[in-house]
């Protein structure tokens, strides 16, 4: 039906039909109805198969999708421009054609950006304490409420992942695997093998071993230590060994401003104890050598022992056993024979130097046998050699009385 005119006489006090179910007009409820006879709101759009409002100048348009059997609900364009959000006339967001979406910026350049390089400002919320904030490219707060603590994952295709900080300058400075070890400046946790390469500190909770790892060349100290404020009355200590949870050594500063090595020696702990005697005798039978290391790129000649003929004089100042070796299975090794990782598979390791886990020139073994040196503490001859002297003081002085002796009576 054709219709030229309509005059509000027409429809002043009565519905309006168009067809069936082309258009409805409800004035009882005041609502209009499209594709139904019986609007349920103020305005109805009705379609089994794609209802679809449309605005545009029939080439750009704005479209809102209803949602039926074959059409998802949405909202979008019907061409290839930005889709944007506006407040008061004043743009507030946008989706560009690419998908990036943009709040606070009308050029994103990332699937979602808030801000543009001047400021940018991110906050969730839940409840008046836990919230999450990214503000002007300088601070990240995480704050939970009282009583919950505040965590931060990485999660992987089959569980956590490593959590990395990066700079812009240099990548990657900074890594937590997924088992908590702690790498700073190295993706690596062997780096006590390291031979070159930049300064790098890691923690292996596997051994709860804390590696440094420095290039000779940088000009500074492994590691530095200041007490400040410093008087003889205060806490002089700067390392405490413990075994079992006992203090056993420290490393202490005297208030002449001197450092102290020191073992736990207090008669307290010790029994059994003796004069000691036969020093001389036994000093004799220590064996000292002059050598050059073999790793000593200047030969410089030393003097000192043999591990293994020290411990049959002063056993307590060697440690580990004559010729040791220790078996390691699928392990990773350097040129200059220093285990780095065992239990590795040959894959594991192929896959590692490629990604900087371990050097280039390092050796997999299905099995080798590793040394296991010995080691001397020259301080522990000190006793000895004390104990030796006393006994040649006494031989001398005892001589020294018969020369007298024998000078006071020959006429």
């Amino acid at each position: 039906m054709a219709i030229s005119k309509i005059t509000s006489d027409a429809i002043d006090a009565t519905d309006f039909n168009l067809d069936s179910d082309t258009l409805k007009i409800d004035s009882t409820n005041n609502r209009v109805g499209i594709g139904t006879d019986s609007p349920n709101k103020t305005l109805e759009i009705k379609n089994s198969t794609s209802p679809t409002l449309r605005i545009g100048d029939g080439t750009r348009h704005f479209e809102i999708l209803g949602g039926s059997s074959t059409q998802t609900a949405g909202i979008g364009t019907g061409y290839s421009s930005a889709f944007t959000f506006n407040i008061n006339s004043t743009e507030r967001m946008r989706i560009d054609s690419s998908g990036n979406v943009g709040i606070g910026t009308s050029s994103p350049t990332t699937n979602f950006q808030i801000g543009d390089s001047t400021g940018r400002t991110f906050t969730i919320n839940q409840g008046t304490a836990n919230k999450t904030q990214l503000i002007n490219d300088r601070e990240i707060t995480l704050q939970s409420g009282s009583g919950y603590g505040t965590s931060i994952k990485a999660l992987g295709g089959s569980g956590y992942g490593n959590i990395t900080f990066e700079t812009s300058n240099n990548g990657e400075v900074a890594r937590i695997d997924s088992s908590g070890q702690v790498a700073i400046n190295t993706t690596s946790f062997t780096n006590y093998a390291q031979t070159s390469g930049d300064s790098n500190w890691a923690y292996r909770t596997s051994n709860g071993a804390v590696i440094q790892a420095q290039d000779a060349d940088d000009g500074f100290s492994m590691m530095y230590m200041n007490k400040f404020d410093w008087t003889s009355s205060k806490d002089s200590r700067y390392i405490n060994w413990y075994k079992n949870g006992a203090t056993v050594g420290s490393i202490t500063l005297t208030s002449g401003g001197l450092i102290n090595y020191g073992g736990t020696s207090d008669y307290r702990l010790k029994e059994n104890v003796v004069d000691m005697t036969g020093a001389i005798d036994r000093i004799k039978q220590a064996q000292p050598k002059q050598f050059n290391m073999i790793d000593d790129p200047n030969d410089t000649t030393q003097d000192g022992f043999l591990a293994h003929e020290l411990a049959t004089v002063v056993p307590e100042s060697v440690t580990g056993t004559h010729n040791a070796v220790e078996t390691r299975t699928n392990c990773v090794r350097t040129v200059n024979d220093t285990l780095l990782e065992e239990n590795v598979t040959e894959d594991e390791w192929t896959a590692g130097k490629t990604d900087g886990v371990y050097p280039d020139d390092s050796i997999w073994s299905a099995s080798w046998d590793e040394p296991i040196h010995q080691m001397a503490d020259y301080s522990k001859l000190v006793p000895l050699l004390t104990a030796a002297l006393q006994e040649a003081v006494a031989k001398i002085e005892t001589l020294e009385a018969k020369v007298t002796a024998l000078e006071t009576t020959t006429p």
